[in-house]
């Protein structure tokens, strides 16, 4: 991991990028966030440096710069996202650091980020062979899908995952605990519940910006993909006391189906 912020620096984009992904005005704070994040992945998914990680919704790299010293050939860090600008600046800034690194755009469609996007997500299928990473992370990407892209998105993770592969990912995910803490005015996020759905959305005009879907629907949904859940962390976003992270954190990893004989 790149602690020092110095070194972090030539790696960290203009604010005219950074901000894409999230309120990053001060760098040293994208820079603390993004080693805080990739601390938590390395320790959960136990990654090592032939580790093959796929990075689903990269950004500009917060992570993936995290990661630099940390994966070599023939190990792989292959970065995805929807937005040719922020893919740019990795590929710029973070690839020629690192001969297993690699980004490209994933081109699928999303009301706030990509809205002119060809391919819809709830059938898009991820460019990769089957077995093709030991790890995947969707850091802030399934916030921003509808239950069924989601679940697309879970099945085409399991798809190109090795056998026993690990995948992280983060969410809103609400229950009647917490479906009662934003009537109460204790959540983060005004949630209003989507019409003809069991999600609820932060806007409806555009909901996109914002989903948080139903607990044990997306639980038992990660499960029928083939996924076993190691952990679900809640995250404060429901309970406005920040300690530990923002939103849910789910940990599951591929089951071994094979059938002794």
């Amino acid at each position: 991991m790149i602690e020092n912020f110095q070194q972090a620096l030539p790696y960290i984009p203009d604010s005219d990028i950074r901000n894409w992904v999230g309120p990053f005005q001060d760098k040293s704070y994208y820079h603390e966030l993004g080693l805080t994040q990739a601390k938590k992945v390395k320790t959960w998914m136990n990654t090592s440096k032939s580790s093959s990680v796929l990075d689903i919704g990269c950004g500009c790299g917060r992570l993936a710069l995290h990661f630099l010293n940390e994966i070599a050939e023939p190990g792989s860090y292959c970065g995805l996202d929807c937005s040719k600008n922020l893919v740019d600046f990795c590929r710029q800034s973070l690839e020629p650091g690192n001969r297993a690194f690699g980004f490209q755009v994933l081109d699928s469609r999303n009301g706030s980020y990509n809205p002119e996007g060809k391919n819809d997500p709830t059938s898009l299928k991820l460019p990769f062979p089957n077995g093709r990473f030991s790890v995947a992370i969707a850091w802030s990407v399934f916030t921003h899908m509808d239950f069924d892209s989601v679940k697309n998105y879970v099945n085409e993770v399991h798809r190109v995952l090795s056998e026993e592969g690990v995948f992280c990912f983060t969410m809103n995910l609400h229950d009647p605990g917490t479906l009662q803490r934003i009537t109460d005015g204790q959540s983060t996020l005004n949630l209003s519940k989507m019409v003809g759905s069991d999600s609820y959305v932060l806007n409806p005009q555009r909901p996109e910006d914002c989903f948080s879907h139903d607990r044990q629907a997306m639980e038992s949904a990660i499960e029928e993909s083939g996924f076993e859940i190691l952990e679900s962390l809640e995250g404060w976003w429901s309970f406005g006391n920040p300690n530990g992270e923002y939103h849910d954190c789910i940990v599951a990893k591929k089951k071994n189906l094979r059938v002794s004989v």
